[in-house]
């Protein structure tokens, strides 16, 4: 693909429905969050999480602005058992570009599981490894074989590749 990646090819490539519950972890000012929230409908919802007041109320303004009343924003440490959050309960959980900027991979992995409902699928969207123009310094990067070794330590299988950008992969992962 041409160009810098596009949240809603992302979120037409893994086949969102009305109804389903999506968690965007590190939602930041909305990127995913508004793409998914239009893909479930009314009748669906997104959790927003993020660790920063301003980037949930950012993430929120931006979903009243196109009429969506079905984002729920959540502040959270995502390196930190989640609480207030039903367990087994959620259909998708966007990891956005959020994996090389945490401390640890593996607790934040671990709470997607949670979340998750079984057969419930993962989207991982990441920095390719190598020197680019823009993003995270090349050591900061985690490799798709790393981001895979990591995610079957809590047994997820690798559904497919999405199609992307030349800066960014994208995988999905089922429970």
């Amino acid at each position: 693909m041409n160009g810098f990646i596009k949240p809603e090819n992302i979120i037409a490539q893994v086949a969102l429905r009305s109804g389903d519950r999506v968690a965007d972890f590190g939602c930041g000012s909305g990127f995913y969050t508004i793409p998914a929230a239009k893909a479930v409908g009314a009748s669906g919802l997104v959790y927003a999480f993020d660790l920063l007041d301003e980037k949930l109320s950012a993430t929120l303004s931006a979903a009243r602005g196109f009429g969506l009343h079905n984002v729920k924003p959540v502040r959270a440490n995502l390196e930190l058992p989640l609480s207030g959050v039903e367990p087994l309960t959620f259909d998708m959980v966007l990891l956005g570009n959020i994996l090389h900027q945490v401390r640890t991979a593996d607790a934040v992995l671990r709470n997607a599981y949670g979340l998750l409902k079984t057969e419930g699928r993962l989207v991982a969207i990441e920095w390719k490894p190598g020197n680019t123009p823009f993003g995270p310094a090349p050591e900061k990067r985690l490799s798709e074989s790393t981001l895979a070794s990591q995610l079957e330590k809590f047994h997820f299988k690798k559904l497919k590749n999405l199609e992307v950008d030349g800066y960014h992969y994208a995988v999905i992962f089922q429970k």
